[in-house]
């Protein structure tokens, strides 16, 4: 099985924070600033082997790998999304569900073979022109039209970041699981400070424009 992880270059300290806890962890970089294009080998980079994607903006749970490896060794022929926002996940933990509900792609496990059909189905996905960038509706009716079900783990074993969005930047930073826990010391803190640096730049940001008017 492999571990990947999309990335952009301006996070690239996120990614250096993850390989200390994910030593092979593999980095498909962003190349023409097309997400779709990055995701597409993602899924389709080092065969048909089965695979865990990340997306670059999640903070790692404490032993990621071998809670991981634990769910997937109880689910390991079904797509599994380790991120969920969904309301009653604490109330119904982890289970199956349809596939036309999938959403949120900031970590999940692909079985064998899953990363090529994904890819080929996107070639021809009817919705591609009305969500250029939406890789999880994407999923969601390869999902619904191969009538297949995919599994949430709870807890959530990566956080979403609260950072702005590289793709939309009109998305809600306040999209954070509730079942996320035992985040990673380092990277925790290392989330905290890039937060705050965040916020110190966009106030000297509008400090300018007020001083330029």
């Amino acid at each position: 099985m492999k571990i990947l992880v999309t990335a952009i270059k301006s996070r690239e300290s996120y990614v250096k924070e993850m390989q200390k806890h994910i030593p092979s962890l593999e980095i498909i970089w962003d190349k023409h600033q097309d997400c779709m294009e990055t995701f597409s080998r993602a899924w389709t980079s080092f065969g048909t082997e089965s695979r865990i994607i990340f997306q670059d903006d999640v903070i790692l749970t404490k032993d990621f790998t071998s809670k991981a490896i634990k769910v997937i060794n109880q689910h390991s022929d079904k797509i599994i999304t380790f991120f969920s926002l969904k309301r009653d996940d604490e109330k119904l933990g982890t289970r199956l569900m349809d596939g036309a509900g999938y959403c949120m792609n900031q970590c999940y496990y692909l079985p064998e073979g899953y990363g090529k059909a994904i890819y080929e189905y996107s070639k021809t996905w009817r919705r591609k022109a009305e969500h250029p960038t939406a890789d999880d509706y994407l999923m969601a009716d390869f999902l619904k039209d191969n009538k297949l079900k995919y599994v949430i783990a709870v807890p959530s074993l990566v956080q979403h970041r609260e950072v702005v969005s590289v793709i939309d930047s009109r998305r809600s930073k306040k999209r954070q699981s509730s079942t996320f826990i035992d985040p990673v010391e380092d990277l925790f803190e290392h989330y905290k400070k890039e937060d705050t640096m965040t916020l110190c730049q966009r106030l000297l940001t509008k400090m300018k424009i007020k001083l330029n008017k």
